[in-house]
């Protein structure tokens, strides 16, 4: 089950996307808890997406 995409920003490698248990466990990704549910993850590499 893919996570609901909110927005995307290319440009700055930041997609905001809902919470969903497992996908905090990528190497390739920092995050910052934002609320309760939305994390943004911010891609070391644009290749990854």
């Amino acid at each position: 089950m893919k996570s609901p995409i909110v927005k995307i920003n290319t440009m700055n490698n930041v997609i905001i996307i809902k919470k969903v248990e497992g996908v905090l466990e990528r190497n390739n990704i920092s995050y910052e808890l934002k609320g309760e549910n939305i994390v943004i993850y911010r891609y070391k590499n644009a290749n990854n997406f």
